[in-house]
C-alpha cells in the first residue's frame, strides 16, 4: 500500500462510518429532516443512495486521474530512458569517429602509399558524415601534409605526386555539391612544389599559394587568393578566371595563357614579376590590372583586352600584338607611357 492512498482510505472509512450510523439511525434522521412527510424515510433512504452514487462517481474520477497520472509519469520515465539511451549512443558514436579519426591521422605518417590512402579517405569520410566538428579540422590537416610532404626545398623525385592529387579532388573538385564540407574554407598551400598536380576545374578561393610552384591549370576558378612569389615556369593556363587575387613578383616565363580573365587584381607593385619571357598571351583580359616596372621579352599578345588598366614603366622588347584593344581613352583608366614601349607604338594614336 502506497503511502499516497492513505488520504483516499480514511475518506472512504468516514463516509462508510457515516452511512452505516445513517442506516441505523435512518428513523430519527427522517423524522428529524422530514417531520410531517409520511415517505419521509424513503427520502432519506433516496438521498444515501445518492450519496453513495456521487461517491462512487469521485472514486471513478479519482481512479482515472491517478490511472492517467500513472501513463504519463510512465511516458516521461521512457522518454527520459530514450533520452539517456540516445546520449550513450551519442557518446559511444562520438567515441567511434574519434576512434577512427585518431586511426586516420596515423596513417598519414606511414611510409605505405596505400596505408596513407586509406587515412586519407577515412578523414574525407569523417568530414562527410561530421560538417561542423570535423570539416575545418580535417582540411587544414590535408593541406598541412601537402605543405609538409611537397616542400620546396624538397627534391621532386621525393614528392608523391598520387597523394598530393587525391588530396587535391577531395578539397577542391567538388564544390558544386551542396553542403560540401569544404566550402567556404581558406586552404594554406605556400611553398610547395604543385608541379605534376593536376589542377583542372578546381575551385579555390582565399587561398595562401604563395612561394609556390605551380602546375598547368584549366578550366579553374580562383578568388582572393594570394599567388605572390610564385613561379609558373613552362606551364599551360586556360581557361581561368583570376577575380581580386593578390600578384606580387609572380613568375610567369615561357608559358602560354588562353582564355584567361584577370579581374580587380590586387598587387602591391606588379601583375607580373620584372621580367616575363617567352610567353604567349590568346583571348586575356585584363581587367582593373597594374603593370609596374614588368619587362616582357619575345612575348606574343593576341585577342587581348587591356580595361581600367595602369601600364607604368613596362617594357615590351622583341614582343608582337595582334588584335590587341585598350580603353578608348587612353590616358584616363588607362595610362600608358610612351616611352616605355617598343613595338607597340603602331596602337598609340
Amino acid at each position: 500500500m502506497k503511502r499516497n492512498d492513505y488520504p483516499l482510505i480514511i475518506s472512504l472509512v468516514v463516509i462508510l462510518l457515516i452511512l452505516i450510523f445513517s442506516f441505523i439511525c435512518i428513523e430519527q434522521i427522517a423524522l428529524w429532516a422530514y417531520p410531517k412527510d409520511n415517505a419521509r424515510n424513503g427520502k432519506v433512504l433516496q438521498l444515501i443512495l445518492n450519496v453513495l452514487g456521487g461517491t462512487a462517481v469521485l472514486y471513478g474520477l479519482y481512479v482515472a486521474f491517478r490511472r492517467a497520472r500513472a501513463m504519463e509519469r510512465g511516458v516521461e520515465i521512457q522518454g527520459e530512458a530514450l533520452e539517456k539511451q540516445s546520449e550513450q549512443i551519442e557518446l559511444t558514436r562520438k567515441s567511434q569517429i574519434d576512434e577512427r579519426f585518431k586511426n586516420a591521422v596515423e596513417h598519414l605518417g606511414s611510409d605505405k602509399e596505400p596505408i596513407i590512402l586509406g587515412g586519407i579517405a577515412e578523414l574525407h569520410q569523417i568530414a562527410l558524415e561530421n560538417h561542423e566538428m570535423y570539416a575545418e579540422v580535417v582540411f587544414n590537416i590535408l593541406c598541412s601534409y601537402i605543405r609538409s610532404t611537397s616542400n620546396m626545398k624538397k627534391e621532386p623525385k621525393d614528392i608523391n605526386r598520387t597523394i598530393n592529387q587525391t588530396i587535391i579532388n577531395y578539397l577542391f573538385q567538388n564544390h558544386e555539391v551542396d553542403n560540401y564540407p569544404y566550402s567556404n574554407l581558406s586552404p594554406d598551400l605556400s611553398y610547395s612544389n604543385l608541379n605534376g598536380t593536376n589542377l583542372e576545374n578546381v575551385n579555390i578561393s582565399n587561398a595562401n599559394l604563395s612561394f609556390c610552384f605551380l602546375p598547368s591549370i584549366n578550366a579553374s576558378t580562383f578568388t582572393k587568393s594570394n599567388f605572390s612569389s610564385s613561379n609558373f615556369l613552362s606551364v599551360d593556363l586556360s581557361n581561368i578566371k583570376f577575380y581580386e587575387c593578390e600578384f606580387f613578383e609572380t613568375y610567369f616565363n615561357i608559358s602560354y595563357f588562353q582564355n584567361i580573365e584577370f579581374i580587380n587584381i590586387k598587387c602591391s607593385t606588379s601583375l607580373f614579376s620584372p621580367i616575363i619571357l617567352n610567353s604567349e598571351f590568346k583571348n586575356v583580359e585584363f581587367r582593373g590590372i597594374e603593370l609596374y616596372n614588368s619587362n616582357f621579352f619575345a612575348c606574343y599578345f593576341e585577342e587581348c583586352t587591356f580595361s581600367r588598366a595602369n601600364i607604368l614603366k613596362s617594357f615590351f622588347i622583341g614582343s608582337g600584338f595582334k588584335n590587341v584593344k585598350f580603353d578608348t581613352n587612353l590616358f584616363g583608366s588607362l595610362i600608358l607611357e610612351r616611352q616605355a614601349f617598343q613595338m607597340l607604338s603602331s596602337l598609340i594614336p
